[in-house]
């Protein structure tokens, strides 16, 4: 109930009403398609493709909101291994002066000087 909760939960809005509309405009776009462009795009399906096309055995699909959840999930489930991996190589390069020296050479001698 502070403010700047307040303001959180106003974003977090914001961003689940832009991820809402990317959903519907994608369901729309997928329900357009003839049988032979939905049968052609089948090879090239994206994660978004996959959640709105799929069914269970009661041939019900996911709702927008439980898409956006699964969506919400894999990108901050990204995000966390991420930084988890740059944070360990930076630990590593700094308890290894040797190989922080191997990497800062091999670096030097791909980028030119002008962009460092």
């Amino acid at each position: 109930m502070t403010a700047e909760g307040k303001e959180f939960r106003k974003y977090c809005d914001k961003v689940h009403q832009f991820a809402d509309e990317i959903i519907l405009d994608r369901r729309r776009s997928i329900n357009a398609q003839t049988e032979e462009e939905h049968a052609e795009k089948k090879r090239h399906l994206d994660f978004l493709d996959i959640l709105i096309t799929a069914r269970d055995d009661a041939d019900l699909g996911l709702t927008n909101t439980e898409i956006r959840e699964e969506i919400d999930t894999f990108l901050f489930a990204g995000h966390d291994t991420t930084a988890s991996a740059i944070s360990w190589c930076l630990y590593s390069l700094g308890v290894y002066p040797c190989v922080q020296d191997a990497v800062r050479d091999e670096i030097n001698a791909l980028i030119p000087a002008s962009y460092v």
